[in-house]
């Protein structure tokens, strides 16, 4: 069949350039601090960071705080992150992390005032469904890193196989096989703390979340010269990355007991 033949749209898609890879996008970042190369990150992961920060902290000005935070760590530790193609892995380590810092910050805060939390906080359907899906982001969060990938770029993000496949330079196979083992470690986790493995399905309904114009252009300034992040993101970027600094330290100790 010639090119004649087949649809304009069709002709215009198999030309057009091939999305660079996250590792690419990060390696610009770092080498070049190319702001096209973050927005393109932004724009592909913010709404699966966003929606593990709303699924634990709400519709909320705390998941807001939550969502820049995360970005402003990248910011700061893009250069460590390897291998660079786990970019999206890494991410939804560091929003895991964060908005668990945030939700310890703000129950620390309500029993300082010795506040009560609202009786919706407890009984609302839709607040009860998100402290379900705290707890399978926090097993998902405990998967080795080859399966959480699988999951996060495969499920959350819902990237095909072969998409994926690209993204980490390994088979299709391979990638189908993790997503599965990663699929059913999930499952058997979430039958030991006394959940149904069909919840998967309902957290997947809310695996991303839309993020505003104005809060991704926040973030997109903060990888600038001319916006400093507010006082709440800094200081919960700031224990997010002490956290990171002694879970490696924690890592090299274990390391060094075994050689020994």
């Amino acid at each position: 069949m010639s090119n004649r033949q087949l649809p304009e749209a069709l002709i215009r898609a198999a030309q057009a350039p091939a999305e660079p890879p996250d590792g690419d996008l990060l390696e610009r970042f770092v080498r070049e601090r190319d702001s096209s190369a973050f927005e393109e990150l932004v724009q592909r992961h913010g709404p699966m960071v966003m929606g593990v920060c709303r699924r634990s902290l709400g519709d909320t000005p705390d998941a807001e705080d939550a969502f820049q935070a995360v970005w402003l760590v990248l910011i700061r530790k893009a250069r460590t992150i390897s291998p660079q193609s786990m970019v999206g892995n890494w991410l939804y380590g560091v929003a895991s992390r964060t908005a668990l810092h945030a939700r310890t910050k703000r129950a620390a805060q309500r029993a300082k005032h010795q506040e009560l939390p609202d009786v919706t906080d407890f009984r609302s359907p839709d607040v009860e469904a998100n402290e379900t899906a705290a707890v399978i982001d926090a097993e998902l969060a405990k998967l080795p890193d080859k399966y959480r990938a699988a999951v996060v770029l495969c499920e959350l993000e819902g990237r095909s196989l072969k998409e994926v496949a690209e993204e980490l330079d390994v088979p299709v196979g391979t990638v189908a096989s993790r997503l599965a083992r990663g699929r059913a470690t999930l499952a058997r986790r979430l039958l030991s703390r006394g959940f149904a493995p069909s919840l998967l399905g309902c957290w997947l309904t809310t695996a991303i979340a839309p993020v505003s114009a104005q809060l991704r252009g926040e973030v997109l300034a903060m990888a600038g010269a001319g916006f400093a992040a507010s006082r709440s993101v800094s200081e919960l970027a700031k224990a997010v990355l002490s956290a990171l600094l002694a879970h490696k330290l924690k890592t090299a100790g274990r390391m060094l007991v075994r050689l020994a």
